[in-house]
């Protein structure tokens, strides 16, 4: 006979639990335990707790049921020692953690005693590979209801692993060993922070990984090899570090960047994810068996101090202008990412972000500070300075006009611009026609066609010059002429009088060509006249051609002539008459231009006035009456006519 105990280094006041292992002889057996310290006991499998810590000499007796009844005996010392301490503290809510209480089913556990933590792991419905049970301990957050972000301050910064020791109490088999499987194991739990990522069709934010013990039907990973992913497990690639057995001691270490890496590499992600983590979960899982019970001791989360923070700055352009936008861009290494920036640009503006731009708006050295603070804890700060030398832009001075064709004599707009030197300016303007003026914008106008030169010159507040210059041409004045005539309607054979106005061109005006419309010869001169020898309506034109040889031809004016003015019959009645008696004269006229008088010279010294009139002679004679008939435009005709005056006879009544 012979039997085993566990844990193989039992502390005080923790069972201790005893196997007989007997063979030969007659079974059944009857076994007697005792235990060194004055206590005893029977049964195959028994249980007894020491109060002190010291070495015990445990005899077990083994008799068997045989008529002669055999008995063996075996013996072995139990060194029992203090209660071991551990560093997990006291049960915490999370997500500041170590957490309790995080078990299924109910009859399993999870404490912190003393600073250990007691993971009793008892699945009394044995279930199936897609129903794990669990007694964990919990820190930080864990995103998977929903996938969700670090708590700030929880997970120590740079941390780089995690490890905890632990002591395998006890592990009782299910009813079909082969289908035994548990891990004892470190959980770590990651976001990623730039986004979710995607590969072969499914999206993720959050990744989980193990470092693990694992036995899977009752048999031990071998140290070194690599777990195969279940559903029921986690989500990630989980890595076997340590092969351990019953009341063994161990240490799991999780290494936090390298664990990622896996998990990333195992989905099909991108490497280059960042990670961060958000949570460590320590304890046991699995399925099948009836017990496993763990005791973890210390808990150890490693940290790298992050290199030093180092800063830098440049900017572009190297040398800049007053007014001219400088684009900064600020670099940072070591530390903690992420990285806060606050720039300084020595001029009382500030600003944030990496990369910003700003603008000096006087000339000057200006010391530009940028300050990176990173995300460490303790959180380094680094300041990082260049000097800017900023200059005034070069003085240029440039100038518009309107209109870009001007002619003689109109007005002109000129717009000067000035650009660098040192505001404000001055402007002084020569037109290069004798005439000058001052002030950003002014007008002029030309009196004469030509080309000229206008300068501007720029004068800035320190009495810096620049001079801008410009050629523009000035046109004539389209020539346009034009002419009166003395009068229309006229009549045949009256001269009538044209005058011409000419405006625009280039005096002196060196030909007049007029067309008179009848087919006559062309006049000549600026004041021709003309005389028409038929009636009718003539259209007149004049054409001029000024010293630059450009013509320039009025509108066409009509001219109406009528017949000339004429008298058709002159008649007296009665002729001959006697004296006293009234005569009757009547002048019929024809042509001319209305209205048309008719004055009479009677022969007697006597006068009258109409076409139609009357006259008696008191003498007895021939007499010449002349009428002369005048038209508006004072053209006169004169007819006679012979009035033979008798004396009336002379009648004697007796």
């Amino acid at each position: 006979t012979g039997f085993t105990f566990l844990p193989i280094t039992p502390s005080t006041n923790s069972l201790v639990t005893f196997t007989a292992v007997t063979t030969g002889g007659t079974a059944p057996y009857t076994i007697t335990w005792n235990f060194g310290d004055g206590s005893r006991g029977t049964g195959t499998i028994v249980s007894h707790t020491y109060t002190t810590a010291q070495s015990f000499t445990v005899a077990e007796a083994a008799k068997d049921s045989s008529s002669l009844q055999q008995t063996a005996t075996s013996s072995q010392i139990v060194s029992v020692v203090l209660p071991l301490t551990g560093n997990f503290g006291n049960c915490s809510n999370l997500p500041q953690g170590w957490s309790c209480g995080n078990a299924i089913p109910s009859t399993s556990s999870a404490t912190i005693v003393n600073g250990v933590l007691e993971t009793r792991q008892s699945n009394p419905v044995q279930g199936n590979d897609t129903i794990y049970y669990y007694a964990t301990t919990q820190k930080g957050a864990f995103p998977w209801s929903p996938c969700q972000a670090p708590v700030s301050g929880v997970i120590p910064t740079g941390l780089s692993s995690v490890s905890a020791n632990f002591t395998v109490l006890s592990y009782n088999p299910g009813s079909s060993p082969s289908s035994d499987r548990y891990h004892i194991y470190i959980a770590l739990y990651y976001w990623l922070p730039n986004g979710p990522v995607s590969a072969g069709g499914s999206t993720y934010q959050c990744l989980d990984s193990q470092v693990r013990v694992e036995n899977t039907g009752g048999i031990f990973s071998a140290i070194g090899s690599t777990a195969t992913y279940n559903p029921g497990d986690s989500f990630g690639w989980d890595q076997v570090t340590l092969q351990t057995s019953l009341g063994q001691s161990g240490t799991l270490t999780a290494n936090v960047a390298q664990q990622c890496q896996d998990d990333l590499t195992a989905w099909g992600l991108p490497t280059t994810t960042p990670c961060e983590l958000a949570g460590i979960e320590i304890g046991t899982e699995g399925f099948q068996f009836q017990e496993l019970d763990v005791n973890w001791y210390n808990v150890k989360l490693t940290t790298i101090a992050p290199p030093a923070l180092t800063a830098g700055l440049s900017f572009t352009p190297s040398s800049p202008l007053t007014g001219q936008t400088v684009s900064f861009a600020g670099t940072a290494s070591g530390g903690t990412t992420p990285y806060a920036y606050s720039w300084s640009f020595g001029d009382s503006a500030t600003s944030t972000g990496q990369n910003p731009s700003h603008a000096y708006s006087s000339a000057g050295i200006y010391t530009v500070t940028l300050t990176v603070t990173d995300a460490s804890g303790p959180q380094q700060k680094v300041i990082a300075s260049k000097t800017v030398t900023v200059t005034i832009p070069a003085l240029a001075a440039s100038f518009t006009f309107t209109p870009s064709l001007p002619q003689v004599n109109s007005l002109i707009t000129f717009t000067g611009s000035g650009a660098g030197g040192v505001t404000p300016y001055t402007y002084f303007w020569v037109f290069g026609d004798g005439q000058t003026a001052s002030g950003a914008t002014v007008t002029h106008a030309y009196s004469t066609a030509g080309s000229f030169t206008v300068t501007l010159t720029l004068t800035d507040a320190v009495n810096t010059q620049v001079i801008s210059s410009q050629g523009l041409t000035i046109a004539p004045v389209p020539m346009t002429a034009n002419f009166t005539l003395s009068t229309s309607p006229t009549e045949v054979n009256v001269p009538v009088s044209f005058s011409s106005t000419v405006t625009g061109g280039t005096p002196p005006y060196l030909s007049f060509s007029w067309n008179f419309g009848d087919g006559s010869a062309l006049g000549s001169g600026s004041t021709p006249t003309h005389a028409y020898t038929a009636a009718g309506t003539f259209s007149v034109t004049v054409t001029v051609t000024d010293s630059a040889g450009k013509t320039g031809t009025s509108s066409a004016q009509s001219v109406v002539v009528k017949a000339g003015l004429g008298v058709s019959t002159t008649t007296a009645s009665p002729n001959p008459a006697n004296t006293a008696e009234t005569v009757n004269f009547i002048a019929t006229t024809s042509g001319g231009i209305a209205p048309v008088t008719c004055t009479w010279n009677f022969g007697d010294s006597a006068s009258g006035t109409g076409c139609s009139t009357s006259h008696a002679y008191n003498t007895a004679g021939n007499f010449t009456a002349i009428v002369t008939v005048k038209d508006s435009l004072g053209v006169a005709i004169s007819e006679s006519i012979v009035v033979k005056i008798i004396v009336a006879p002379q009648c004697t009544v007796s």
